[in-house]
């Protein structure tokens, strides 16, 4: 899930298509499982999605060598999308 969670952030994948396999996934398990809920299913997904995404964002601001202009401009925009995911998923249910 948290692999396929990752390809939304990649413009060349469109984000219904992730959840249409991601619902496929999920069916394997448990009918009655939602891709579109599910990493607020329960806490331990919901923390599991928190650390994820923190190790994302720890990861590209990580120093390395100089990265190409669309390798950054790629990196900002991923950063906004998973911070205003870690901010909705932070707000009390």
């Amino acid at each position: 899930m948290f692999q396929l969670e990752t390809l939304t952030y990649k413009p060349q994948y469109r984000r219904n298509v992730i959840r249409s396999l991601q619902q496929a996934f999920l069916q394997g398990y448990d009918p009655m499982l939602s891709a579109e809920h599910y990493f607020n299913s329960s806490p331990i997904v919901r923390m599991h999605f928190i650390l994820h995404n923190v190790m994302r964002l720890a990861g590209m601001s990580a120093p390395k060598t100089r990265l190409p202009l669309k390798k950054r401009m790629h990196n900002w925009g991923v950063a906004i999308a998973v911070s205003k995911r870690l901010l909705a998923n932070a707000r009390p249910r």
